[in-house]
């Protein structure tokens, strides 16, 4: 009588399929993780530099204000770095969209992603406790 033996693999040191698509399904659940983190992580960055470019700026027009005449009624790009006005992080890189500074006063907003600024829009500052604009008003 013949016996059966169970059938032997040619080469044991490889891989089944079985293990490759575990481990595959692995990598790629721990990179989408990893994607979603530095999605996150890159607005929060894009955020603080709007942050950033508006106290620029409202910096820059308290230093140019003038007793007795008031602030310069725009921005000049001559007194940042570079000689160029902060631009939004954003795609296109475009220009702030904000008021037309008065010899009386400015207000300087960025809309955030991130819904963490301080005021709710961007026509009237309101300093709330949160907003989708970061604001900054003259001080003098």
């Amino acid at each position: 009588m013949r016996k059966f033996l169970p059938r032997t693999v040619n080469n044991p040191k490889g891989f089944t399929l079985v293990e490759l698509l575990v481990a595959i399904s692995i990598l790629a659940i721990l990179s989408m993780i990893g994607v979603v983190g530095f999605t996150s992580v890159q607005k929060n960055a894009r955020d603080a530099k709007r942050k950033a470019d508006m106290d620029a700026m409202a910096a820059a027009m308290e230093a140019n204000y003038i007793t007795g005449t008031g602030y310069p009624t725009s921005v000049a790009g001559s007194w940042f770095a570079g000689s160029a006005l902060p631009a939004n992080p954003g795609p296109g890189g475009a220009a702030y969209n904000t008021n037309t500074p008065t010899t009386t006063g400015y207000v300087f907003c960025a809309l955030l992603e991130n819904k963490n600024g301080n005021s709710a829009s961007s026509t009237s500052f309101s300093s709330i406790s949160g907003g989708d604009y970061y604001c900054r008003v003259n001080s003098q």
